[in-house]
């Protein structure tokens, strides 16, 4: 029997004005809306150190490369620029996105879920959402069923066709935005601060 999906939120009856409640959520390997597990706040916080240490461990060897010598060669390759600029610890490693744009995004057409693509915006690293909807199911070599995703455009009418058209332009000449990069970034010490 596959394990359910389950999510316990502190919520209302009638009888218990405290009560928690428990939620089905959808099947987390075949069906795009069900990807991910719910965590605590103790599993975020122990999750993001994770990630921190590991780049604070990176940036102790790209600050070894720049002051030894003996690495002066690695310092020259295109790729330690670009090592130093992902894992540099003042770069963005938190942003907020707000919730209109979420619920913009999650009612886009045929919508299932939001996926999130690491980007960089100009300098900075950064994260972007986008939604994605479901496009079947696929087989893994050990048999389980999982679900598949392509990202969602959001459609406007065009202004010579009655049927609606993927674009990245409206009909009048205006943007269409279908995606979201996240703004008030935090480095890895300003997020510690935030998981407390």
């Amino acid at each position: 029997m596959a394990k359910k999906n389950l999510m316990r939120v502190q919520g209302k009856d009638v009888n218990k004005p405290n009560a928690y409640l428990t939620i089905q959520l959808a099947d987390t390997k075949s069906e795009v809306r069900g990807f991910g597990q719910p965590v605590t706040r103790r599993k975020t916080k122990e999750m993001a150190e994770a990630y921190f240490t590991a780049c604070e461990d990176a940036w102790k060897l790209v600050q070894e490369i720049e002051s030894n010598k003996a690495y002066a060669a690695l310092k020259k390759l295109p790729g330690f620029k670009a090592m130093r600029s992902l894992v540099n610890p003042s770069q963005h490693v938190s942003g907020v996105f707000g919730k209109e744009i979420i619920l913009q995004i999650l009612s886009l057409r045929h919508c299932e879920g939001i996926r999130y693509i690491h980007g960089r915006d100009g300098e900075a690293n950064t994260l972007i959402l986008a939604g994605v909807n479901e496009v079947g199911t696929t087989i893994k070599e050990d048999g389980t069923v999982k679900a598949q995703s392509a990202l969602v455009a959001r459609s406007v009418m065009a202004p010579d066709a009655a049927a609606a058209v993927a674009t990245d332009n409206t009909d009048d000449g205006g943007t269409v935005f279908d995606s979201e990069v996240h703004d008030e970034g935090t480095t890895i010490e300003e997020t510690r601060a935030l998981l407390g």
